[in-house]
Protein backbone atom coordinates (compact mmCIF):
# COMPACT_ATOMS: atom_id res chain seq x y z
CA UNK A 1 0.00 0.00 0.00
CA UNK A 2 1.21 3.31 -0.77
CA UNK A 3 0.66 6.40 1.24
CA UNK A 4 1.13 9.54 -1.07
CA UNK A 5 2.98 12.09 0.91
CA UNK A 6 2.89 15.54 -0.56
CA UNK A 7 6.49 17.11 -0.75
CA UNK A 8 5.62 19.35 2.43
CA UNK A 9 5.04 15.76 4.52
CA UNK A 10 8.02 14.16 3.05
CA UNK A 11 10.24 17.28 4.10
CA UNK A 12 8.70 16.92 7.65
CA UNK A 13 8.70 13.31 7.55
CA UNK A 14 13.46 13.40 6.43
CA UNK A 15 13.63 15.98 9.28
CA UNK A 16 12.20 13.58 11.98
CA UNK A 17 14.77 11.36 10.78
CA UNK A 18 17.48 13.46 11.16
CA UNK A 19 16.15 13.71 14.79
CA UNK A 20 13.76 12.52 17.00
CA UNK A 21 11.53 10.29 14.68
CA UNK A 22 11.27 7.10 14.05
CA UNK A 23 10.71 4.24 11.22
CA UNK A 24 9.96 1.01 12.29
CA UNK A 25 10.02 -1.49 9.60
CA UNK A 26 7.89 -4.91 9.30
CA UNK A 27 8.79 -7.22 6.12
CA UNK A 28 4.90 -8.47 5.56
CA UNK A 29 3.06 -5.36 5.93
CA UNK A 30 5.82 -2.76 5.28
CA UNK A 31 6.99 0.49 7.49
CA UNK A 32 5.49 3.33 9.51
CA UNK A 33 6.25 6.51 11.49
CA UNK A 34 6.49 6.50 15.41
CA UNK A 35 6.22 9.28 17.16
CA UNK A 36 6.85 9.42 20.75
CA UNK A 37 7.57 12.40 23.54
CA UNK A 38 7.56 13.64 26.29
CA UNK A 39 4.52 15.60 28.03
CA UNK A 40 6.23 19.10 27.21
CA UNK A 41 6.24 18.18 24.21
CA UNK A 42 2.16 17.79 23.45
CA UNK A 43 1.51 20.66 21.47
CA UNK A 44 4.89 19.02 19.01
CA UNK A 45 3.43 15.91 18.89
CA UNK A 46 -0.54 17.25 17.71
CA UNK A 47 1.35 19.25 14.88
CA UNK A 48 3.00 16.13 13.88
CA UNK A 49 -0.22 14.27 13.91
CA UNK A 50 -2.02 17.34 11.66
CA UNK A 51 0.37 16.67 9.07
CA UNK A 52 0.21 12.91 8.81
CA UNK A 53 -3.38 12.15 10.27
CA UNK A 54 -4.21 10.97 6.47
CA UNK A 55 -2.08 7.73 7.39
CA UNK A 56 -2.77 7.35 10.90
CA UNK A 57 -6.00 5.16 12.22
CA UNK A 58 -6.18 6.70 15.75
CA UNK A 59 -5.07 10.52 17.80
CA UNK A 60 -1.98 10.78 19.79
CA UNK A 61 -2.42 9.38 22.86
CA UNK A 62 -0.41 9.42 26.49
CA UNK A 63 0.95 6.72 28.33
CA UNK A 64 0.45 6.90 31.84
CA UNK A 65 3.38 4.86 33.16
CA UNK A 66 6.08 7.50 31.24
CA UNK A 67 3.34 10.36 30.30
CA UNK A 68 4.88 10.30 26.64
CA UNK A 69 2.28 11.57 23.89
CA UNK A 70 2.82 8.93 20.66
CA UNK A 71 1.30 8.12 17.68
CA UNK A 72 1.84 5.94 14.99
CA UNK A 73 1.09 5.55 11.17
CA UNK A 74 -0.50 2.51 9.17
CA UNK A 75 2.26 0.40 7.67
CA UNK A 76 3.27 1.56 4.11
CA UNK A 77 5.56 0.26 1.92
CA UNK A 78 6.50 3.13 0.17
CA UNK A 79 8.02 4.47 3.56
CA UNK A 80 10.41 1.86 3.00
CA UNK A 81 12.17 4.19 0.47
CA UNK A 82 12.99 7.03 3.12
Amino acid sequence: MLCNLTEQQRDVLVGLMLGDGSLEYNGYRGTRLQVKQSEAKKEYVFWLYGQFMHITKTPPQQRMDTRQWYFGTRFYTDLEDM
